[in-house]
């Protein structure tokens, strides 16, 4: 995973581009944090994507993230882990935690 830095020097950001390693089956992007974090996902495939934080992602649960689209916690912090769901194998997204 990839580490950077947005805006405060202080606080590291991780950052990665990744894909659903088994179509139909939920994944975990971030695991559950005490701390909590904010986040931004962006789905880079041509198929849609579901994300959740409250349980596991699956088809038609959660937030609907659909091919090319973007989502972020707009200043939400998040303490459970973060969990993606697609239907096929290869979907590539985009994701970063602050």
């Amino acid at each position: 995973m990839l580490t950077l830095f947005r805006n405060n020097p202080v606080t590291p950001v991780a950052a990665a581009t990744l894909s659903i390693t088994s179509g139909g089956t939920a994944q975990t992007v971030f695991a559950a944090n005490k701390g909590g974090y904010e986040f931004e996902f962006q789905n880079q495939s041509t198929g849609d994507l579901y994300i959740s934080a409250a349980g596991t992602a699956a088809l038609g649960t959660g937030f609907k993230v659909a091919a090319g689209q973007f989502y972020s916690s707009s200043g939400k912090r998040i303490y459970t882990a973060l969990s993606v769901w697609g239907a096929t194998t290869a979907q590539n997204f985009y994701a970063e935690q602050w």
